[in-house]
C-alpha cells in the first residue's frame, strides 16, 4: 500500500508563438510494509517541453519527463475549453526498460 505527496515548481515563457516551459518535481511516496512500519521516499523528477500557439483552441506540445530511469517523451495537444480553462491530453512513450511503453495523461488546468 502506498500514498503519494507531490510539489511541483513551475517556469513557463511565451516567446512569440512558442511557450516554453520546465518544471521541478519532488514527490514523496510512503510504503507501508506487512508489519505496520511505512517509509517515505522523496522521488524527483524533471519536465522540459514546449509548444506552438498555431490559433484557435488547440495547441500541440511535446515534453520530455524524466524520474528514476522512468523517461518518457509526451507528444500532446493543449485545448482550450473555456476562458482561463484548458484540457491538456498526451500519450507518453516510455525511452527506457523501466519506464511504461504508454503512459496516458489528462490533466485539467484553471487559472486564477
Amino acid at each position: 500500500d502506498t500514498d503519494e505527496l507531490e510539489g511541483k515548481i513551475l517556469f513557463s515563457k511565451d516567446v512569440g508563438r512558442w511557450n516554453l516551459a520546465a518544471n521541478g518535481i519532488m514527490e514523496l511516496e510512503r510504503e507501508v510494509r506487512t508489519d505496520g512500519t511505512s517509509k517515505w521516499k522523496p522521488e524527483p523528477a524533471i519536465s522540459v517541453g514546449g509548444a506552438y500557439k498555431l490559433g484557435g483552441r488547440i495547441t500541440p506540445g511535446i515534453e520530455f519527463f524524466s524520474a528514476e530511469h522512468k523517461t518518457r517523451l509526451v507528444p500532446g495537444l493543449y485545448i482550450d475549453i473555456a476562458p482561463d480553462v484548458r484540457l491538456n491530453v498526451g500519450a507518453g512513450i516510455g525511452l527506457e526498460s523501466q519506464a511504461d511503453d504508454l503512459q496516458l495523461k489528462t490533466i485539467l488546468e484553471m487559472e486564477f
